[in-house]
């Protein structure tokens, strides 16, 4: 991890990137937006390094400035799980915001990824201050549960194809430019099934025109209705 903020292409650390980004925080007027970044921690993670483990005590709240971060666990067998995908706006702050917080997931950067981090007791000063901050981050929560209820609809899909499918269309939905950004090992950790597995559906998905696959990570949505229709 870099803890110092470094500038890149396309990465900025200033105010504009890490706070205005943040849905929770947009809508406040220039001087509290300059006060929450007062507050801010930069830190820099590469690709597939860990942010914190399951189990460890999270002191703050994990907002994602840029980049993307999965929350995975393992299942009775040992298996890897994806629980979720965080991006650009999301934030993480373990199984509660302010009281011996701890993570229930490990959180591995799936690209460079940049945090903002906002301790505890500043974050608690905040929310004293601006309560509709905190209006924001229960709305957050409230939106982060109809997504989880979503992906478990998914997942209780006995049809393979018709999962795949609705996978991909609800990932398409809440990614920039409708491109999905995740390796064909990623998405089968989500989906509890086998890579092969998934790769069979995507070829035959490929094959139809209803995708297009672009390198390793990326697959763009060609034909959303012809996907609906699998789904």
């Amino acid at each position: 991890m870099i803890n110092t903020c470094q500038v890149k292409a396309g990465c900025c650390c200033g105010v504009d990137s890490c706070v205005r980004r943040v849905n929770i925080f947009s809508m406040l007027p220039e001087s509290k937006l300059q006060e929450v970044a007062s507050l801010v921690r930069h830190r820099e993670y590469e690709q597939k390094e860990t942010l914190f483990s399951l189990g460890e005590a999270i002191a703050g709240i994990y907002i994602i400035r840029h980049g993307s971060v999965k929350l995975q666990r393992q299942d009775a067998e040992g298996h890897e799980r994806i629980v979720n995908i965080l991006r650009v706006g999301d934030f993480y702050g373990g199984d509660s915001l302010f009281f011996n917080s701890h993570s229930q997931e490990t959180a591995i950067a799936l690209e460079p990824t940049g945090i903002c981090f906002i301790g505890e007791d500043d974050l608690r000063g905040l929310l004293a201050r601006d309560p509709e901050i905190a209006l924001k981050i229960i709305q957050y929560y409230s939106a982060r549960h109809v997504r989880d209820m979503n992906m478990l609809e998914i997942l209780s899909t006995g049809d393979i194809m018709r999962r795949v499918s609705q996978f991909l269309m609800w990932q398409s939905q809440n990614v920039p430019q409708g491109r999905i950004s995740l390796s064909q090992e990623e998405m089968a950790a989500m989906l509890g099934i086998t890579p092969e597995t998934l790769n069979r559906k995507l070829a035959i998905l490929k094959k139809e025109g209803v995708i297009r696959i672009v390198g390793h990570r990326g697959i763009d949505i060609v034909k959303p209705q012809r996907l609906q229709d699998y789904g």
